[in-house]
Protein backbone atom coordinates (compact mmCIF):
# COMPACT_ATOMS: atom_id res chain seq x y z
CA UNK A 1 0.00 0.00 0.00
CA UNK A 2 1.04 3.30 -1.25
CA UNK A 3 2.16 5.54 1.85
CA UNK A 4 -0.18 8.02 0.69
CA UNK A 5 -2.82 5.67 0.18
CA UNK A 6 -6.42 7.34 1.55
CA UNK A 7 -6.91 4.00 3.26
CA UNK A 8 -4.48 4.92 6.01
CA UNK A 9 -5.80 7.01 8.52
CA UNK A 10 -4.95 10.83 7.74
CA UNK A 11 -5.13 14.78 8.71
CA UNK A 12 -6.64 15.88 5.38
CA UNK A 13 -9.94 17.31 7.00
CA UNK A 14 -8.11 18.24 9.26
CA UNK A 15 -5.69 21.01 7.70
CA UNK A 16 -9.07 21.57 5.40
CA UNK A 17 -10.23 23.43 8.49
CA UNK A 18 -6.94 24.39 9.01
CA UNK A 19 -6.97 26.43 5.64
CA UNK A 20 -10.16 27.93 6.45
CA UNK A 21 -9.47 28.93 9.58
CA UNK A 22 -6.22 30.36 7.90
CA UNK A 23 -8.26 32.23 5.34
CA UNK A 24 -9.98 33.71 8.33
CA UNK A 25 -6.57 34.86 9.65
CA UNK A 26 -5.53 36.19 6.61
CA UNK A 27 -8.49 38.13 5.64
CA UNK A 28 -8.66 40.21 9.05
CA UNK A 29 -6.49 42.59 8.32
CA UNK A 30 -7.56 43.38 4.58
CA UNK A 31 -11.19 43.84 5.07
CA UNK A 32 -10.34 46.36 7.87
CA UNK A 33 -8.46 48.89 6.39
CA UNK A 34 -7.20 47.00 2.55
CA UNK A 35 -3.39 46.80 3.66
CA UNK A 36 -2.68 42.97 3.29
CA UNK A 37 0.86 43.88 4.01
CA UNK A 38 0.22 43.12 7.54
CA UNK A 39 -0.56 39.61 6.73
CA UNK A 40 2.16 37.37 8.20
CA UNK A 41 3.66 35.45 4.82
CA UNK A 42 2.85 38.96 2.67
CA UNK A 43 5.09 40.55 5.31
CA UNK A 44 7.57 37.77 5.29
CA UNK A 45 7.76 37.18 1.78
CA UNK A 46 6.15 39.76 -0.13
CA UNK A 47 4.15 37.35 -2.62
CA UNK A 48 1.39 35.65 -1.54
CA UNK A 49 -1.10 35.87 1.47
CA UNK A 50 -1.83 33.12 4.20
CA UNK A 51 -5.24 33.53 3.13
CA UNK A 52 -4.15 32.45 -1.01
CA UNK A 53 -1.82 29.85 0.36
CA UNK A 54 -4.69 28.07 2.02
CA UNK A 55 -6.74 28.31 -1.35
CA UNK A 56 -4.09 26.62 -3.29
CA UNK A 57 -3.65 23.79 -0.47
CA UNK A 58 -7.72 23.44 -0.65
CA UNK A 59 -7.05 22.93 -4.41
CA UNK A 60 -4.74 20.38 -3.97
CA UNK A 61 -6.39 18.29 -1.56
CA UNK A 62 -9.43 18.37 -3.82
CA UNK A 63 -7.12 17.05 -6.98
CA UNK A 64 -6.17 14.65 -4.43
CA UNK A 65 -9.19 13.25 -3.44
CA UNK A 66 -11.63 13.84 -6.67
CA UNK A 67 -9.45 12.45 -8.88
CA UNK A 68 -9.52 9.21 -7.01
CA UNK A 69 -13.05 9.55 -6.49
CA UNK A 70 -13.68 10.03 -9.86
CA UNK A 71 -11.57 6.26 -10.54
CA UNK A 72 -13.77 4.56 -8.53
CA UNK A 73 -17.05 5.52 -10.02
CA UNK A 74 -19.46 5.88 -13.04
CA UNK A 75 -19.69 9.23 -14.28
CA UNK A 76 -23.08 9.66 -13.07
CA UNK A 77 -22.37 8.69 -9.60
CA UNK A 78 -19.30 11.28 -9.70
CA UNK A 79 -20.78 14.17 -10.90
CA UNK A 80 -23.88 13.40 -8.46
CA UNK A 81 -21.44 13.15 -5.47
CA UNK A 82 -20.01 16.44 -6.97
CA UNK A 83 -22.55 18.73 -7.56
CA UNK A 84 -24.52 17.63 -3.94
CA UNK A 85 -21.50 17.83 -2.11
CA UNK A 86 -20.96 21.79 -3.58
CA UNK A 87 -23.99 23.44 -4.59
CA UNK A 88 -26.01 23.24 -1.77
CA UNK A 89 -24.01 24.64 0.42
CA UNK A 90 -22.93 27.42 -1.62
CA UNK A 91 -27.04 27.94 -2.77
CA UNK A 92 -27.77 28.35 1.13
CA UNK A 93 -25.18 30.71 1.83
CA UNK A 94 -25.36 32.43 -1.35
CA UNK A 95 -28.76 33.55 -0.46
CA UNK A 96 -27.98 34.04 2.67
CA UNK A 97 -25.56 36.42 1.75
CA UNK A 98 -27.63 38.42 -0.79
CA UNK A 99 -30.68 38.13 2.21
CA UNK A 100 -30.22 38.43 5.90
CA UNK A 101 -26.31 39.68 5.39
CA UNK A 102 -27.55 42.39 2.92
CA UNK A 103 -30.06 43.99 5.28
CA UNK A 104 -27.70 43.71 8.59
CA UNK A 105 -24.92 45.34 6.46
CA UNK A 106 -27.60 48.47 5.86
CA UNK A 107 -28.84 47.85 2.47
CA UNK A 108 -32.31 48.25 1.23
CA UNK A 109 -34.10 45.62 -0.65
CA UNK A 110 -35.82 48.45 -3.00
CA UNK A 111 -32.74 49.65 -4.47
CA UNK A 112 -32.45 47.00 -7.38
CA UNK A 113 -34.55 46.54 -10.01
CA UNK A 114 -36.47 43.09 -10.21
CA UNK A 115 -34.34 42.30 -13.30
CA UNK A 116 -31.31 43.44 -11.48
CA UNK A 117 -32.13 40.70 -8.43
CA UNK A 118 -32.86 38.03 -11.17
CA UNK A 119 -29.24 38.68 -12.15
CA UNK A 120 -28.13 37.74 -8.53
CA UNK A 121 -30.34 34.36 -8.54
CA UNK A 122 -28.68 33.92 -12.17
CA UNK A 123 -25.78 34.08 -10.78
CA UNK A 124 -26.09 31.55 -8.69
CA UNK A 125 -27.16 28.86 -10.93
CA UNK A 126 -23.53 29.38 -12.30
CA UNK A 127 -21.78 29.25 -8.96
CA UNK A 128 -20.80 32.88 -9.19
CA UNK A 129 -20.00 35.36 -6.27
CA UNK A 130 -22.73 37.63 -5.72
CA UNK A 131 -20.59 40.58 -5.05
CA UNK A 132 -21.81 43.72 -4.01
CA UNK A 133 -25.41 44.43 -3.87
CA UNK A 134 -26.78 47.88 -3.84
CA UNK A 135 -25.11 49.83 -0.93
CA UNK A 136 -24.69 47.09 1.72
CA UNK A 137 -21.44 47.24 3.37
CA UNK A 138 -21.06 51.07 1.54
CA UNK A 139 -17.90 53.21 2.54
CA UNK A 140 -16.25 49.93 3.46
CA UNK A 141 -13.30 48.30 2.18
CA UNK A 142 -13.88 45.14 -0.04
CA UNK A 143 -17.93 45.54 0.66
CA UNK A 144 -18.87 42.68 -1.03
CA UNK A 145 -21.73 40.71 0.71
CA UNK A 146 -19.63 37.53 0.42
CA UNK A 147 -16.44 37.61 -1.03
CA UNK A 148 -15.26 33.84 -0.82
CA UNK A 149 -17.77 32.37 -2.60
CA UNK A 150 -15.91 33.33 -5.84
CA UNK A 151 -13.54 30.44 -5.90
CA UNK A 152 -16.46 27.70 -5.87
CA UNK A 153 -16.72 28.19 -9.35
CA UNK A 154 -13.47 27.64 -10.29
CA UNK A 155 -13.08 24.35 -8.22
CA UNK A 156 -16.26 23.43 -9.77
CA UNK A 157 -15.49 23.62 -13.26
CA UNK A 158 -12.06 21.28 -12.04
CA UNK A 159 -14.51 18.59 -11.22
CA UNK A 160 -16.00 18.92 -14.62
CA UNK A 161 -12.32 18.88 -16.29
CA UNK A 162 -11.78 15.18 -14.21
CA UNK A 163 -14.62 14.08 -15.53
CA UNK A 164 -14.20 14.84 -19.20
CA UNK A 165 -10.18 13.69 -18.82
CA UNK A 166 -11.28 10.28 -16.39
CA UNK A 167 -14.55 9.34 -18.59
CA UNK A 168 -14.06 11.17 -21.69
CA UNK A 169 -10.29 11.12 -22.71
CA UNK A 170 -9.02 8.75 -20.48
CA UNK A 171 -4.79 8.06 -19.81
CA UNK A 172 -5.29 10.71 -16.87
CA UNK A 173 -1.73 10.64 -16.01
CA UNK A 174 -0.59 11.81 -19.14
CA UNK A 175 -3.17 14.26 -19.15
CA UNK A 176 -2.58 15.80 -16.03
CA UNK A 177 1.33 16.09 -16.62
CA UNK A 178 0.84 17.32 -19.81
CA UNK A 179 -1.59 20.43 -18.08
CA UNK A 180 0.14 20.63 -15.01
CA UNK A 181 3.48 21.41 -17.16
CA UNK A 182 1.47 23.54 -19.58
CA UNK A 183 -0.19 25.85 -16.96
CA UNK A 184 3.38 26.49 -15.14
CA UNK A 185 5.01 27.15 -18.10
CA UNK A 186 1.92 29.81 -18.95
CA UNK A 187 1.62 31.47 -15.45
CA UNK A 188 5.62 31.62 -14.87
CA UNK A 189 5.57 33.61 -18.06
CA UNK A 190 2.89 35.77 -17.89
CA UNK A 191 4.00 36.81 -14.60
CA UNK A 192 7.24 37.41 -15.67
CA UNK A 193 6.09 39.71 -18.66
CA UNK A 194 3.84 41.55 -16.19
CA UNK A 195 0.78 39.70 -17.84
CA UNK A 196 -2.60 39.22 -16.24
CA UNK A 197 -5.23 37.47 -18.26
CA UNK A 198 -9.04 38.32 -17.82
CA UNK A 199 -11.61 36.98 -19.52
CA UNK A 200 -15.43 38.51 -19.49
CA UNK A 201 -18.80 37.69 -21.16
CA UNK A 202 -21.22 40.29 -20.40
CA UNK A 203 -22.59 40.47 -16.66
CA UNK A 204 -21.62 36.98 -16.30
CA UNK A 205 -17.97 35.26 -16.06
CA UNK A 206 -18.38 31.58 -17.01
CA UNK A 207 -14.65 31.11 -17.79
CA UNK A 208 -13.81 33.95 -14.54
CA UNK A 209 -10.52 35.74 -14.57
CA UNK A 210 -8.50 33.38 -16.83
CA UNK A 211 -5.03 34.31 -14.54
CA UNK A 212 -6.98 32.73 -11.18
CA UNK A 213 -8.41 29.79 -13.58
CA UNK A 214 -4.62 29.11 -14.90
CA UNK A 215 -3.46 29.52 -10.46
CA UNK A 216 -6.06 27.20 -9.47
CA UNK A 217 -6.37 24.39 -12.21
CA UNK A 218 -2.42 24.04 -12.40
CA UNK A 219 -2.46 23.24 -8.29
CA UNK A 220 -5.38 21.02 -8.77
CA UNK A 221 -3.63 19.11 -11.77
CA UNK A 222 -0.62 18.75 -9.52
CA UNK A 223 -3.01 17.54 -6.53
CA UNK A 224 -4.46 15.10 -8.83
CA UNK A 225 -1.05 13.84 -10.33
CA UNK A 226 0.23 13.13 -6.62
CA UNK A 227 -2.91 10.73 -6.54
CA UNK A 228 -2.09 9.15 -9.56
CA UNK A 229 1.56 8.59 -8.95
CA UNK A 230 1.29 8.36 -5.38
CA UNK A 231 2.66 4.49 -5.69
CA UNK A 232 6.36 5.89 -7.09
CA UNK A 233 6.00 8.76 -3.92
CA UNK A 234 7.33 8.09 -0.85
CA UNK A 235 7.54 9.64 2.64
CA UNK A 236 10.60 10.86 3.20
CA UNK A 237 12.21 13.13 5.82
CA UNK A 238 15.14 14.01 3.66
CA UNK A 239 12.88 14.85 0.96
CA UNK A 240 10.34 16.67 3.53
CA UNK A 241 13.20 18.70 3.87
CA UNK A 242 14.56 19.70 0.55
CA UNK A 243 10.77 20.63 -0.09
CA UNK A 244 10.58 23.09 3.07
CA UNK A 245 13.34 24.27 1.53
CA UNK A 246 12.95 25.01 -1.86
CA UNK A 247 8.93 26.44 -0.92
CA UNK A 248 10.83 28.66 1.32
CA UNK A 249 13.17 29.72 -1.89
CA UNK A 250 10.23 29.57 -4.20
CA UNK A 251 7.51 31.99 -1.99
CA UNK A 252 10.30 34.53 -2.58
CA UNK A 253 9.48 34.13 -6.36
CA UNK A 254 6.35 36.02 -7.27
CA UNK A 255 7.16 34.01 -10.66
CA UNK A 256 7.76 30.79 -8.65
CA UNK A 257 5.37 31.34 -5.58
CA UNK A 258 2.35 29.54 -6.98
CA UNK A 259 4.65 26.40 -8.56
CA UNK A 260 6.52 26.40 -4.79
CA UNK A 261 3.37 26.35 -3.28
CA UNK A 262 1.34 23.05 -5.44
CA UNK A 263 4.80 21.20 -5.72
CA UNK A 264 6.65 21.32 -2.92
CA UNK A 265 4.28 22.76 -0.39
CA UNK A 266 1.83 19.72 -2.09
CA UNK A 267 4.22 16.79 -0.81
CA UNK A 268 4.77 18.55 2.65
CA UNK A 269 0.94 18.61 3.11
CA UNK A 270 0.90 14.78 2.13
CA UNK A 271 3.60 14.11 4.55
CA UNK A 272 2.01 15.88 7.65
CA UNK A 273 -1.54 14.33 6.91
CA UNK A 274 -0.31 10.46 6.45
CA UNK A 275 2.32 11.08 9.11
CA UNK A 276 1.13 9.46 12.26
CA UNK A 277 -1.46 7.04 11.86
CA UNK A 278 -2.45 7.15 15.12
CA UNK A 279 -2.57 10.71 15.57
CA UNK A 280 -5.24 12.98 16.93
CA UNK A 281 -5.30 15.35 14.03
CA UNK A 282 -6.66 12.18 12.19
CA UNK A 283 -10.01 12.04 13.53
CA UNK A 284 -10.68 16.21 13.37
CA UNK A 285 -13.29 16.93 11.23
CA UNK A 286 -13.66 13.99 9.58
CA UNK A 287 -17.07 12.55 10.82
CA UNK A 288 -18.25 16.23 10.47
CA UNK A 289 -16.73 17.77 7.77
CA UNK A 290 -17.59 22.06 8.83
CA UNK A 291 -14.77 23.28 6.86
CA UNK A 292 -16.92 24.07 3.96
CA UNK A 293 -19.39 26.11 6.05
CA UNK A 294 -16.35 27.79 7.89
CA UNK A 295 -15.50 29.27 4.59
CA UNK A 296 -18.56 30.08 3.34
CA UNK A 297 -19.59 32.00 6.00
CA UNK A 298 -16.46 33.80 7.61
CA UNK A 299 -16.38 36.67 5.37
CA UNK A 300 -19.75 37.95 5.53
CA UNK A 301 -18.95 37.20 9.11
CA UNK A 302 -16.31 39.26 9.55
CA UNK A 303 -17.58 42.23 7.57
CA UNK A 304 -20.50 42.26 10.09
CA UNK A 305 -18.30 42.38 12.92
CA UNK A 306 -16.21 45.20 11.67
CA UNK A 307 -19.51 47.21 10.80
CA UNK A 308 -20.05 46.63 14.49
CA UNK A 309 -17.01 47.38 16.17
CA UNK A 310 -15.55 49.91 14.10
CA UNK A 311 -12.55 50.08 16.07
CA UNK A 312 -11.99 45.99 16.00
CA UNK A 313 -8.23 45.27 15.51
CA UNK A 314 -7.04 42.00 13.57
CA UNK A 315 -6.15 40.18 16.22
CA UNK A 316 -9.52 40.68 17.67
CA UNK A 317 -11.31 39.99 14.68
CA UNK A 318 -10.15 36.77 14.06
CA UNK A 319 -10.50 35.58 17.90
CA UNK A 320 -14.10 36.70 17.09
CA UNK A 321 -15.13 35.18 14.10
CA UNK A 322 -13.44 31.96 14.75
CA UNK A 323 -16.44 30.30 16.78
CA UNK A 324 -18.97 32.23 15.16
CA UNK A 325 -17.45 30.61 11.53
CA UNK A 326 -17.10 26.80 13.65
CA UNK A 327 -21.12 27.14 14.61
CA UNK A 328 -22.21 28.65 11.29
CA UNK A 329 -20.32 25.59 9.39
CA UNK A 330 -21.50 23.21 12.28
CA UNK A 331 -25.39 24.49 11.24
CA UNK A 332 -24.13 23.94 7.48
CA UNK A 333 -22.88 20.84 7.68
CA UNK A 334 -26.09 19.05 9.89
CA UNK A 335 -28.82 21.10 8.24
CA UNK A 336 -27.56 21.45 4.69
CA UNK A 337 -24.65 19.73 3.50
CA UNK A 338 -24.84 16.62 5.49
CA UNK A 339 -28.68 15.97 4.52
CA UNK A 340 -27.68 16.65 0.43
CA UNK A 341 -24.97 13.24 1.12
CA UNK A 342 -28.13 11.44 2.68
CA UNK A 343 -29.88 12.29 -0.57
CA UNK A 344 -26.48 11.48 -3.02
CA UNK A 345 -26.77 7.96 -1.32
CA UNK A 346 -30.98 7.54 -2.01
CA UNK A 347 -30.18 8.81 -5.43
CA UNK A 348 -27.27 6.32 -6.21
CA UNK A 349 -29.46 3.66 -4.78
CA UNK A 350 -32.37 3.94 -7.10
CA UNK A 351 -30.37 4.51 -10.01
Amino acid sequence: MSDFDLRRPNALSFFRLFFASLVIISHSPELIDGNSNREVLKNIFGTLTSGQVAVYGFFFISGFLVLDSAMRSSIYAFMSRRVLRIVPGFVVAYLISISLVFWLGGGYFDELSPSQWAAKLSKMALLLNPAQVGSAFAGSHAPDVNGSLWTIAYEFRCYVLVAIVVFCLGRATLVFSIMSVSLAIILVSSISQGVYFRYDLGNFEPIGNVDDAVRFTMIFSIGALFQLLKENVRRSNRVALLCCILLIGGMCSERLAPLAVGVFGGYLLLYLAFLNENSVLNSINRRNDISYGVYLYAWPIQKLLIMCVPAITPTQLTILTLPIAVCAGFLSWHLVEKRAIHMRLAILRTA
